[in-house]
């Protein structure tokens, strides 16, 4: 009896000991797919935005002189910041995830 008391006592102690490791393994996992689905959603972002950049500069067309460059470049503007924020997003999930190796 004793010596299956001293046995789990054992293999609690080391469980207990491995737990905050299998913690870490795990934050490490979750921080490398976070950086996986914002590499994947900053390009796909980044691909639409293109797409709706050029679908919108031709929308644009259709327009005369001065309002179809302010068109134009209204679009442009638009595309960029949305390709800022998904950089963004992406640059902050690389740093947590280099923050846990």
């Amino acid at each position: 009896m004793n010596k299956l008391l001293s046995t789990l006592a054992i293999g609690l102690v080391a469980v207990t000991l491995q737990a905050p490791s299998f913690a870490a393994d795990d934050a490490k996992a979750d921080a490398k797919a976070h950086k996986e689905m914002a590499k994947g959603d900053y390009k796909a972002t980044k691909e639409k935005a293109d797409a709706r950049e050029s679908a919108a500069k031709e929308e644009c067309s259709k327009l005369s002189g001065a309002e179809e460059s302010a068109c134009k470049d209204r679009a442009k503007a638009h595309a960029k910041q949305t390709k800022a924020n998904a950089k963004a997003h992406y640059d902050d999930a690389k740093a947590d995830s280099k923050a846990m190796k």
